[in-house]
């Protein structure tokens, strides 16, 4: 294969992630190691029937990384003899992304004494470090999702649904330029009149937007392959003070806390005691400690995937360090009152961190 500069050295660097562990080689699926390891977006993410569901890379552990089928919808599947031609007789293996059932069937076909394991992590810790130009791509696809978020928002009006309102916002994000969807938008509405729930949105589904109404979004989009993961609060008409209150507690807390990130020193675990502080100094950490209960993870690293590693919870001891791009997410929740989301997607860089997501706080009554 005809590799970048780039791909050759994350090949070289996966060969390093498999001797670690005592794999013979890699066999991995369209997904999000196949996009970081060749260096390009590649189309994953889209409905079954338009993809091409043979396509298969096997990296051995000493050898060059080998294509089986081709970038056509109806590509053959790896052959077995292709296979073993490659890789003789490996005893552990590691698969890894979307292979298809076909590619599956080719692979047991091959090796059928092979001992297989999940090889989907292989190369997390190497992803977690960007890039300038994968930084980029991050930075643009959350300015997109800034700027579609900011047009929903500023057309909120009485009578939309939670529904109407998730079906705009994706609407609205393609029309800007994203090809996909990290995950299915998220509207949720949240009125005192419905009393207490153990729901975090406590309206019916069909309800009607009105005044007085706590309103959060949870969105992604996917542009150039790269996930963006965002989250805000907005009200309808004044809120009580306690609201508004609580929605300033959480900007101030996560800016805090953003703004203390030190490179090399700050740990994956660090920032919900970080900002757990920040929001009892005002006076709402119970409502953080309510929403997130004993898992305190207040977000994850953010990349070709939405979800990556390291997640920042008390079992991730890994220091941030330039490169990285997280995504920062607490949440308070007071039941019948308001769900109050803010996600924002920060970049580590050599000094300090600074947020790649724009939409103004002060945007909060509508």
């Amino acid at each position: 294969m005809n590799l970048s500069e780039r791909a050759a050295a994350r090949c070289e660097a996966l060969r390093a992630a498999l001797a670690e562990r005592a794999l013979d080689a890699a066999a991995i699926g369209p997904g999000p190691l196949a996009q970081w390891l060749l260096d390009g977006p590649l189309d994953w993410r889209g409905a079954p029937d338009l993809q091409p569901p043979d396509r298969l890379w096997l990296l051995p552990a000493n050898g060059p990384l080998a294509a089986f089928g081709s970038a056509e919808a109806d590509a053959p599947a790896p052959r077995s003899d292709e296979l073993r031609a490659r890789l003789p007789r490996p005893r552990r293996l590691a698969v890894a992304g979307f292979p298809s059932a076909t590619s599956l069937s080719g692979l047991r076909a091959a090796w059928p004494d092979a001992d297989w394991t999940a090889g989907d992590d292989l190369a997390d810790r190497l992803r977690a470090v960007k890039e300038p130009d994968e930084i980029a791509g991050l930075r643009r696809v959350a300015e997109l999702t800034d700027e579609c978020l900011l047009s929903v928002a500023r057309e909120l009006r009485p009578g939309l649904t939670m529904r109407d309102v998730e079906l705009e916002i994706e609407f609205r994000g393609r029309r800007l330029g994203a090809e996909a969807v990290s995950f299915p938008p998220f509207c949720g509405f949240v009125h005192p009149s419905f009393g207490p729930s153990e729901g975090i949105t406590n309206v019916p589904g069909d309800w009607p937007l009105g005044p007085g109404t706590a309103v959060c979004f949870d969105v992604g989009f996917v542009a150039n392959g790269w996930c963006s993961d965002w989250g805000r609060s907005v009200h309808l008409g004044p809120a009580p003070a306690g609201t508004r209150d609580a929605y300033r507690a959480l900007c101030e807390s996560v800016a805090e806390a953003v703004a203390e990130i030190r490179p090399g020193d700050t740990r994956a675990c660090d920032l919900y005691p970080m900002i757990e502080r920040g929001l009892d100094r005002r006076g709402f950490g119970d409502d953080l400690r309510r929403r997130l209960g004993d898992s305190r993870v207040v977000g994850h690293s953010i990349g070709v995937e939405v979800h990556e590693r390291p997640w920042l919870g008390p079992s991730s001891e890994e220091p941030l360090i330039p490169g990285m791009v997280l995504a920062i997410e607490p949440k308070l929740w007071r039941p019948g009152e308001y769900y109050l989301r803010l996600e924002e997607i920060v970049h580590v860089g050599e000094t300090a961190a600074e947020c790649l997501t724009r939409f103004p706080h002060e945007l909060f009554e509508l």
